[in-house]
């Protein structure tokens, strides 16, 4: 007599097509950074509610750290071979190191057309070697190269990056436990930054914020959805790391704004909290008008990593030097060039990076 036979467990989902909602979320955070540099280098004093409401430029940039995290995770762990150390690092590699370039380039001709001849060797290699940061940062080494002030959140990427592979390379045949070695790695580097102010250690501090991504997709690939009780522990760190910055800017007495250390610690991470707890509960509730209000900036986010890293430097040459005609007249000249340039570096340009370093 035949027993029957269980139904086998759902297989979770592996990395497929790209997540429609993801796209959408990284074409509306990179183009409020646009429109938000836009707004404060050309069009303030003109329209000064603009910039009120384009204020949050860098609670956009931790949007992206949280979908970076998200990106990263599915397209590696998802993938065969995904997680290999040396074909991880090289697709890693392509995909942040030629817009770079390309933007430190328009940085360096950005510079000369505004009569401003010194190369800057020096926060040029800081650039290059992915140690700089925003000014007035305690411990900062390098600053953007250029005044190109997107260029902060780089360095932040790419060492996340690092980290991601070396955890995933030691402890990947557990993933449960990575969220541990996270909120480690977060603590280390908040106690250490505190001992002793230094760039690395300000990268790790942030490591929890990026992992907090990394988290949604770990359950979304193996569960097909994602769960209050299964974020708890990611969305408690930055709870709990918020709370530690906020004692430092309690503690600290000349720290009296949100804009400088540490207060823009501060910021970072409520803004970080806010969205996975806001989010969370907004594609809990359905998701209302999610699609039919940012499914057209979608279109942007193939360019948007290109848009990120080369416009600021081509606002302020043409700010400088278009002098007449309004303050409408630099954005008209500007703005498609930017986008042109964003494309040919993002397709042409990235294709061919891509053949020339191949993966495998």
């Amino acid at each position: 007599m035949s027993t029957p036979t269980q139904p086998a467990p759902p297989r979770p989902p592996a990395a497929g097509p790209k997540i429609d909602a993801l796209e959408y979320l990284r074409g509306l955070a990179a183009f409020y950074v646009f429109v938000h540099h836009l707004v404060h280098l050309h069009l303030k004093y003109t329209y000064p509610w603009l910039s009120k409401i384009f204020v949050f430029g860098q609670t956009a940039v931790m949007l992206f750290f949280i979908l970076s995290g998200f990106v990263v995770y599915y397209s590696s762990v998802g993938t065969p071979g995904g997680t290999e150390v040396r074909p991880y690092l090289i697709r890693r590699f392509r995909r942040i190191y030629p817009p770079l370039l390309v933007a430190l380039l328009i940085g360096f001709v950005a510079r000369w057309i505004r009569g401003r001849y010194d190369p800057d060797l020096h926060n040029l290699v800081g650039n290059l070697l992915m140690l700089h940061d925003r000014p007035g940062h305690p411990g900062s080494w390098f600053d953007p190269y250029a005044g190109n002030s997107p260029l902060w959140s780089l360095p932040y990427e790419w060492w996340f990056y690092v980290v991601f592979i070396a955890l995933f390379s030691r402890a990947g045949s557990r993933p449960e436990r990575l969220q541990y070695w996270a909120a480690a790695i977060g603590a280390v580097g908040f106690v250490g930054y505190q001992i002793f102010p230094n760039q690395p250690a300000l990268y790790l501090a942030y490591f929890p914020l990026w992992w907090s991504g990394a988290e949604l997709a770990r359950e979304y690939m193996e569960e097909g959805k994602l769960t209050w009780r299964r974020q708890a522990f990611s969305f408690g760190v930055v709870a709990a790391l918020t709370v530690a910055w906020g004692a430092v800017r309690a503690l600290t007495p000349d720290a009296d704004t949100l804009f400088g250390y540490p207060g823009v610690q501060v910021r970072h991470h409520i803004s970080v909290l806010a969205m996975l707890v806001g989010g969370m509960a907004y594609f809990k509730a359905g998701h209302p008008g999610f699609r039919t209000l940012l499914r057209p900036l979608g279109t942007i986010a193939p360019v948007s990593y290109a848009l990120y890293v080369i416009h600021e430097p081509m606002i302020q040459a043409a700010r400088d030097r278009i002098q007449f005609g309004g303050p409408w007249l630099p954005v008209a000249v500007v703005v498609p060039i930017i986008f042109a340039v964003a494309w040919l570096t993002e397709k042409p340009l990235q294709r061919r990076i891509n053949k020339l370093l191949p993966a495998r």
